[in-house]
């Protein structure tokens, strides 16, 4: 009943933010009719994201490379290019 989502504030590191902003790209994606799998890569994901929104001709590919470096290359991420997606993605 006061389950209580994570907010912004909560993500104590950028690996951590990085992962916080893709999920909420995903979810408002959802949100907005967009049918995933659940084997869908975060490159397919995007990829359909792009052809969902062909009008709007939005470039999410820097979100995606930071994200597959952060989740699957354990790399680390400046505080710079979070603040780029926060400013695009939040």
């Amino acid at each position: 009943l006061f389950k209580r989502y994570p907010k912004w504030r909560d993500m104590k590191d950028n690996e951590s933010r990085v992962r916080f902003l893709y999920t909420k790209f995903v979810i408002d994606y959802i949100r907005k009719g967009l049918k995933l799998r659940l084997s869908d890569t975060p490159s397919e994901v995007v990829e359909q994201a792009r052809e969902y929104d062909k009008e709007a001709e939005t470039d999410h590919s820097m979100l995606k490379d930071v994200y597959n470096s952060v989740r699957y290359g354990a790399k680390p991420v400046d505080d710079e290019t979070v603040r780029i997606l926060k400013d695009k993605y939040l």
